[in-house]
């Protein structure tokens, strides 16, 4: 199952996606922001589902818990989980941030891979992969792009959870106007103990199947 999600254009407060599979458009996304805040207001629809992602907390202080830029998961107008982000401490000097996803008493987990020119993104739930992000290194006017692999479509929403966080996360920029523009985006994973979430041979798994 393979779900791309495309960016169409970006304004300066605003930044708008089609969620497509086999060329079927399944929904939409909607971001907005506001100048001198670098979080934005989710709104989407999926499978005619609406779902948003609402800031919930302080940007600037991580809390006991280790959570990061939290986001509320609203779907349907009622809270159903929250994404953030979190670190590990791997030794005295090292560690890594990964994302965390809470939805309907499940806890999922997804790793940034750097792999030069490539960044992979395998979610997990508990010890076992159900998707795969892949963020294109090169973009072309602030324009992002992302594709899913998943397993099967139960985990099809959650992925696109993680895609959304991921552009909140690292892309997107309220206040900055790019017309014209190509971007290169290079990242070397070197951790191990993350570098060991990586399974070059998953996405094989999944066949070609297509929601």
């Amino acid at each position: 199952m393979i779900i791309d999600i495309k960016q169409n254009d970006k304004t300066l407060f605003e930044a708008n996606f089609d969620i497509v599979s086999n060329k079927n458009i399944l929904g939409n996304i909607n971001i907005k922001g506001k100048l001198g805040s670098m979080e934005g207001y989710l709104n989407g629809v999926y499978n005619n589902i609406p779902f948003s992602l609402k800031y919930s907390g302080n940007t600037l202080i991580k809390n006991k818990n280790n959570r990061f830029r939290p986001y509320q998961v609203i779907e349907s107008n009622n809270v159903v989980g929250e994404i953030y982000q979190s670190n590990k401490k791997t030794g005295i000097f090292s560690g890594y941030e990964y994302k965390t996803l809470i939805y309907n008493n499940n806890i999922y987990n997804q790793f940034g891979i750097g792999l030069g020119k490539e960044t992979k993104c395998p979610i997990y739930l508990n010890d076992e992969q159900i998707a795969e992000i892949e963020k294109e290194n090169t973009v072309y006017n602030d324009l992002h792009n992302f594709k899913l692999y998943i397993k099967n479509e139960e985990y099809s929403f959650i992925s696109i959870l993680f895609a959304c966080y991921m552009y909140i996360n690292a892309c997107f920029k309220p206040g900055t106007k790019i017309k014209e523009s190509v971007t290169r985006y290079y990242s070397k994973t070197t951790n191990k103990e993350l570098n060991s979430k990586y399974n070059p041979d998953w996405i094989k798994s999944i066949g070609d199947e297509k929601l």
